[in-house]
């Protein structure tokens, strides 16, 4: 080592350690790990290197060694957790300052976008391509590199394909004696589009109890049992400026976070309560590195939580309704089950979480007066940006259905007539009114209270 150093003009120790650290495994790790100790006692009592980076250059090297050491030797333990296998080879990589083969792993279990970042990864750090073009000034070649990476920038941008989100759950273990160091750790797991809670928790039984033992391993259900949550966060969070900002769906769904999920509560302790007095949490968890990462499951770095008292609540569920029918009316392929699904969950007056309901919990004369004027403006815009998006829904669906469903169709139109109705009954506000009549030219209304004759074409 000291003649390596001294080659390097004392920069740096440059080693392979490679077949060494497999060489180890095989036949056994702590009578080497006494040797990497004696090292480095060897390295801080050298008189002539003590004021040189040597010493350190040793420990940093030793401390490498360890960690390939033990990684290598558990990765036989940890074959049937791929988590936890991948999370082994990315200390692997860290190392040995390179991407392992970790992309096969990800192929292999249909983790596409981690094997892609694998890749990239790689690509970055070996960065040959660029340093060999440069040298030889090849500007043709450059060319032809920009040109395919135009190209593909140019599909990601402009691509018409509807691409869902994956689904993101939280977990967490508890069992020093089991997991040790992973003990109390907290995770979001990327998981393919549609796999549940429940799925996931399955394969986590499974898994730990083939592992320590059926008897061993227990499903918390009920999250007050210990000082953690476990909740579902599904969706990634956006701020407003970041939902402005992410129009692409390839925006949506790269350089993701942070995710939430809630929690309903009421100030008398109950999780469930009339409207007026519902409440509820907003849990923003944040990941130490963004999605899609070389790995499919990230740690949890930070928490922050939101609650929101009961007017907050109504403008918030408006907005997620308004936003899920506006993004579906926006889409390139509309989805008529999904449009006619939100549209039925904003018109109708059976939904006990409808826009309607927080209108008339909220925006009466004799509630308004209640809430902060601030607070009551904001639900009042939220409530119009919502009667607008059902306009354009209801003139888009109106376009789309067949003669099968055009008594449903008119279910719906009755349905927001009567919504209508009751609104200027109960509110008597200009902007309601205001609003109808934008409405009602998006809709083809012939009159304040009728609808014209439907139009229908084959789709």
């Amino acid at each position: 080592m000291r003649n390596n150093f001294e080659y390097t003009k004392r920069k740096t120790i440059i080693i392979a350690v490679s077949q060494l650290i497999t060489d180890i495994v095989l036949s056994g790790r702590s009578r080497f790990q006494e040797y990497l100790f004696i090292i480095n006692n060897f390295a801080n009592s050298d008189r002539t290197m003590k004021a040189t980076a040597f010493p350190t250059e040793v420990k940093d090297l030793t401390k490498r060694i360890c960690t390939v050491l033990m990684a290598t030797a558990q990765m036989k333990e940890h074959e049937k957790d791929p988590e936890m296998l991948i999370d082994l080879q990315c200390s692997l990589a860290k190392s040995y300052a390179s991407i392992p083969d970790m992309a096969n792993i990800h192929v292999k279990n249909g983790d596409f976008s981690e094997a892609a970042m694998c890749y990239v990864h790689a690509a970055a750090l070996v960065n040959n391509v660029w340093i060999a073009y440069g040298s030889l000034r090849n500007l043709l070649k450059f060319i032809e590199l920009f040109r395919e990476l135009t190209q593909k920038f140019w599909k990601v941008m402009h691509t018409k394909k509807k691409k869902t989100f994956r689904h993101f759950l939280q977990s967490c273990l508890y069992g020093q004696s089991f997991f040790e160091e992973e003990d109390g750790k907290e995770y979001i797991y990327k998981e393919p589009k549609l796999t549940g809670l429940s799925e996931i928790s399955l394969r986590l039984v499974k898994l730990y109890g083939e592992k320590f033992g059926m008897a061993n391993v227990k499903k918390i259900q009920d999250t007050d049992e210990v000082n953690a949550k476990e909740f579902d966060p599904k969706y990634p969070y956006f701020d407003d400026k970041e939902s402005t900002e992410r129009k692409t769906e390839f925006g949506r769904n790269h350089n993701i976070s942070r995710f939430v999920f809630e929690a309903p509560y009421t100030l008398s302790g109950k999780k469930q309560g009339c409207t007026e007095e519902q409440c509820k949490c907003h849990t923003i968890l944040t990941t130490s590195k963004s999605f899609p990462y070389v790995k499919k499951r990230i740690p949890i770095n930070c928490e922050q939580q939101i609650n929101l008292k009961p007017i907050d609540v109504a403008t918030d569920e408006i907005k997620d309704k308004t936003a899920d029918l506006q993004n579906i009316c926006s889409s390139v392929d509309v989805d008529m089950i999904q449009l006619q699904l939100k549209l039925q969950g904003c018109v109708s007056m059976q939904v006990n979480a409808g826009p309607l309901v927080y209108a008339g919990a909220f925006l009466n004369d004799s509630q308004a007066s209640k809430y902060p004027p601030k607070k009551v403006n904001e639900l009042k815009d939220m409530f119009r940006k919502s009667i607008q998006a059902c306009g354009i829904a209801l003139e888009l669906n109106e376009w789309l259905i067949k003669e099968d469903q055009v008594e449903y169709h008119e279910g719906l139109k009755s349905n927001f007539r009567d919504m209508r109705i009751l609104q200027e009954d109960t509110m008597h506000s200009p902007w309601i009114s205001n609003t109808l009549h934008v409405f009602c030219a998006i809709s083809g209304t012939l009159s304040n209270r009728g609808y014209g004759s439907p139009r229908y074409t084959e789709v």
